[in-house]
């Protein structure tokens, strides 16, 4: 049995993510704490995504495409949007409305549209990082120990996640660790 700790939210200071990243990426990295650190992390974590769905909607809303042109207060403040937020979003009109209740049946639409493509690219940038590990496995039997609220709560960040790995070929087993500690990932490669 091997138990690796992946860490991997460092991945992409060396440049391997740059032809990946988008000018809302690149604005998310340049306001951050840490410019320049954590690039692969600010691509798929729950922390990040609605800060990215909130820097698309606001360009959207600036060219007149969303809100009639009028920007809401919410997307104006700087990450007033949270992962919860944008899954909500994706989930109904409702979560739209909570957050954008003058949203006309037009730009609950966009909302929706921008919120799962921000979502489904985090998912699917994650599941390559696993494939990118699946590929280098000595055996059949491969197991991920997965945390963290996107993957637990989102909407639907865990069914793209694993579809984006079937469709891979992949045949990695994604178990919930909800510890936050190497401890869930050991017991569960150990049981796998």
């Amino acid at each position: 049995m091997v138990v690796i700790n992946m860490e991997w939210g460092n991945f992409g200071e060396l440049g391997h993510l740059t032809d990946l990243q988008t000018d809302y990426d690149k604005q998310l990295d340049a306001t951050s704490n840490n410019p320049g650190k954590q690039l692969y992390e600010k691509m798929i974590s729950g922390l990040y995504i609605g800060e990215l769905s909130r820097l698309a909607l606001l360009r959207r809303a600036g060219s007149g495409s969303l809100f009639s042109g009028n920007i809401p207060d919410v997307l104006s403040k700087e990450n007033s949007l949270d992962g919860a937020v944008v899954s909500n979003c994706i989930s109904c009109e409702d979560g739209v409305k909570a957050v954008f209740p003058t949203a006309s049946p037009a730009d609950v639409a966009e909302i929706q549209g921008v919120c799962n493509a921000v979502s489904n690219r985090a998912a699917r940038l994650a599941a390559a990082g696993v494939y990118a590990i699946w590929l280098k496995r000595d055996k059949e039997q491969f197991t991920v120990a997965v945390d963290g609220s996107v993957f637990l709560k989102h909407a639907t960040f865990a069914t793209v996640m694993r579809s984006t790995l079937a469709e891979l070929g992949c045949t990695v087993s994604l178990q919930i660790a909800t510890d936050g500690s190497g401890l869930g990932s050991a017991l569960i490669a150990a049981i796998a």
